[in-house]
């Protein structure tokens, strides 16, 4: 599957292009080893179980290093080393080990494979905007840390920019996490957070300084955000634009505006950092002077100037300003210088991330897919061809997709994904005589959709070949069964009991399609099942081996298949005949009563549908009479003028009101607390009355018990159970009810009581009744 998505806004551009030693971006590769399956990577994304070792490579041409890193607080994972190793593969000969040992919460973030040329530890704040320019490799690692949740934050360094992430979040996924003031509890900040960086919270929000308290279910913490510095962020700028030639003159000005007490030092770094010394680049001196509007303010600035501009000099150009407090502040410049003044375009992933996979949650559900791209172009004026045809983009499909574009990025989201969502999304961006495609696998995970059509075999020694249709992420095994079924029709044969699984099969696979073969000697007809399984759950289907020699081809049944036929029912029959070839016209099936054929009227109702491989007629008989008793008969003729036909027989009885086969209407009983008690309703009728019970006060259930024959009974009664239970019986021709009183019996107890006569004493005793 391949969707093609073409950019419709206009976009400029103000970043420029990085470069390696080949002038393609190349990042290195990593490699999770047999024991991780793909499947467990999601979105460049890991979630370990607590307390393991675990351990990951990533390979490159270069010595490559890992690098942990957090733009939002000072994250310093202990228990993590990077080792370096040869690979003995020419192409790639450099490796590092990254080893996780003891993992929790604390381990939890973004760890980098980067270039060991590239890395600068001044500049390592820039290891975000490596991996997106495809220079370094990452994967965000999560850990199950039941008895920590949230990513311990201890302080957050936040430079003073328009606000940024507050990184308030979850040590594993599926923790809901909430961000609120301190000083009201009960009221969320605004936001939805990243699983990876936490809230986006404006600059005006920081002045909680000590009054963010991060939260989920089972835990929280206060966030204490520390200003790291009161230095303005310096402001670059550019005598050309971000887009130079070959051989131009390239002049940056680095200044930033301070109070006229302060006293900062500029410097210029580059990224990544050159080899050797560039004699065509020069540094000025750092000036000083007024601002030219703002009283009370100085301007500080120094210029950075590259004569003969070359390829190579297309990078990352950053002026750092420190104070005498040794605040830093930092700014940063993309330059992109070309050969030729050829449009160009070029489209790169934000998060190094070609293949996202995406799976669903503990609730069930997936959530909502977004494709982010880089854009740079030239001309900044680009056009694009219209794309209102682009079956991605059609009217019918607004509510699945949404794509929202910025000064420098596209944005594909795809909602409600399912398995078919799964396939390549190609984005295509022109400029001029320039364009460029950026591909992005979308991998969604889901339970297989099987689909398998019947067979006709002629003989009983033809091979009759079934080809079972499976969509389905992670690629799903199959599995086919077979049953032999020679009554008909053949649905009704049980395949929980007596369908063999004969072979697991072997399939073809077409990205989230998958085709497996089964071939079978028509010896009997008979149910073939075709059961396809993965991680997300597993489906079975059925098809029929089909006999052409084989007769009868009808069936005709009456729903329900028993019970009376009373004067006043609706009766209902089904008639079906096989037909895979299409050759029965649907109104030749025709039904009679004791050979008199039926018509539609107001008391019989005919309807036709195909259920697979058959197709069916309804009929139903509405308001029957005795007189309707006798054969009904199901007629079929083909196109081919082959004729056959099945009959039942069927009896309509007139209905008889309910009477009482036992007992009185009314009856009393008498009984102790603790017997049992057992009260019979012996009724009879046609059809056979339905008995329902009532009694004063309702029944106990955890303590009475009805029976299929109508009857009643209580274990050991408590006084609760005594008094009026009623029984009554009741068909389509009347009701007859009988009751009965239920008492608790007077019990007779004997008690002595001493009596005294002159001097001698005797006991005699009295009968006192107690109820």
């Amino acid at each position: 599957m391949r969707n093609v998505c073409i950019v419709l806004f206009a976009i400029f551009t103000i970043s420029g292009l990085g470069e390696n030693d080949y002038g393609l971006h190349t990042a290195p590769t990593i490699n999770y080893g047999d024991e991780i399956s793909r499947d467990e990577i999601s979105d460049n994304e890991i979630e370990l179980p607590y307390g393991i070792t675990w351990k990951v490579n990533c390979t490159f041409r270069r010595p490559v290093v890992w690098k942990h890193y957090d733009p939002w607080f000072d994250w310093e994972p202990q228990n993590y080393t990077s080792t370096p190793f040869y690979t003995g593969d020419t192409e790639n000969p450099h490796g590092a080990y990254l080893t996780i040992r003891n993992a929790s919460a604390t381990m939890v973030g973004r760890y980098y494979c980067v270039p060991l040329d590239k890395i600068d530890e001044k500049l390592v704040t820039h290891l975000n905007e490596m991996a997106s320019e495809e220079i370094a490799s990452s994967i965000y690692v999560f850990v199950k840390d039941l008895a920590q949740p949230l990513v311990p934050v201890p302080n957050i360094n936040y430079v003073q920019k328009e606000g940024g992430y507050i990184p308030c979040k979850a040590s594993y996924r599926d923790v809901e996490v909430e961000l609120y003031n301190k000083f009201d509890p009960s009221d969320p900040l605004p936001g939805r957070p990243d699983p990876t960086q936490g809230f986006t919270v404006p600059k005006s929000l920081l002045f909680f300084e000590d009054g963010m308290l991060c939260k989920c279910d089972t835990a929280n913490y206060t966030i204490h955000v520390v200003v790291k510095n009161d230095l303005p962020e310096p402001i670059i700028t550019s005598a050309t634009d971000n887009f130079v030639l070959q051989g131009a003159l390239i002049r940056l000005n680095c200044s930033i505006t301070i109070l006229p007490s302060q006293s900062v030092e500029i410097f210029w770094d580059i990224f990544p950092p050159a080899t050797g010394t560039n004699q065509r680049m020069k540094i000025g001196m750092l000036e000083k002077r007024p601002h030219p509007e703002l009283n009370n303010r100085v301007v500080f600035s120094r210029e950075l100037i590259i004569e003969n501009a070359t390829v190579q000099d297309g990078k990352i150009y950053q002026c750092a300003v420190v104070d005498n407090q040794n605040n830093t502040n930092y700014n940063s410049y993309k330059l992109t210088v070309h050969e030729k003044s050829d449009n160009y375009a070029e489209l790169t992933s934000t998060n190094n991330r070609a293949v996202i996979n995406r799976k669903r949650n503990t609730n069930g559900e997936i959530k909502p897919i977004d494709i982010l791209i880089k854009d740079r172009s030239y001309p900044s004026n680009i056009s694009y061809p219209s794309a209102k045809d682009d079956p991605l983009l059609s009217d019918s499909s607004k509510d699945k997709y949404l794509m929202e574009q910025t000064e420098n990025y596209v944005r594909l989201t795809i909602n409600d994904p399912t398995v078919n969502d799964t396939g390549v999304y190609t984005t295509v961006e022109i400029s001029g005589a320039g364009n460029e495609f950026f591909d992005a696998t979308v991998i969604v995970h889901g339970k297989p959709f099987v689909y398998m059509e019947s067979k006709y075999a002629n003989s009983g020694d033809e091979e009759v070949e079934f080809t079972c249709y499976v969509v389905g992420y992670p690629l799903p095994e199959v599995w086919f069964g077979y049953q032999r079924c020679d009554n008909v029709p053949w649905q009704n044969c049980s395949y929980a009991e007596e369908a063999t699984i004969d072979e697991k099969a072997v399939i073809k696979s077409y990205g989230i399609k998958t085709k497996g073969v089964y071939k079978k000697i028509a010896e009997h007809p008979g149910i073939v099942y075709c059961t396809a399984s993965n991680s997300e759950g597993s489906e079975t289907t059925q098809a029929y081996l089909l006999m052409r020699s084989r007769a009868p081809k009808t069936q005709l049944e009456r729903i329900p298949a028993d019970g009376l036929i009373t004067v006043g029912d609706n009766v209902t029959f089904i008639c079906s005949v096989i037909d895979v070839d299409s050759t029965i016209i649907p109104t030749s099936l025709r039904f009679l009563t004791n050979d008199k054929e039926l018509s539609q009227s107001d008391r019989v109702h005919q309807s036709f549908f195909y259920e697979s491989e058959f197709l069916k007629s309804q009929l139903t008989l509405i308001n029957v009479s005795l007189d309707m008793s006798g054969r009904m008969n199901c007629r079929i003729k083909s196109k081919d003028a082959y004729d056959t036909s099945k009959a039942v027989q069927f009896e309509v009885v007139a209905p008889i009101a309910p009477r009482l086969l036992s007992g009185k209407e009314h009856e009393s009983i008498e009984k102790r607390v603790s017997e049992s008690l057992t009260l019979h309703c012996h009724v009879t009728g046609t059809p056979q009355p339905d008995v329902t019970w009532t009694k004063e006060g309702g029944l106990q259930n955890n303590n009475t018990s009805l029976h299929a024959n109508g009857s009643l009974s209580i274990h050991s009664l408590t006084k609760i159970d005594f008094g009026f239970y009623e029984c009554r019986a009741e068909n389509k021709a009347g009701n007859i009810t009988q009751a009965w009183n239920v008492k608790q019996v007077k019990v007779e107890s004997t008690k002595s009581i001493p009596w005294e006569i002159g001097r001698n004493r005797s006991v005699l005793v009295a009968n006192t009744t107690y109820v």
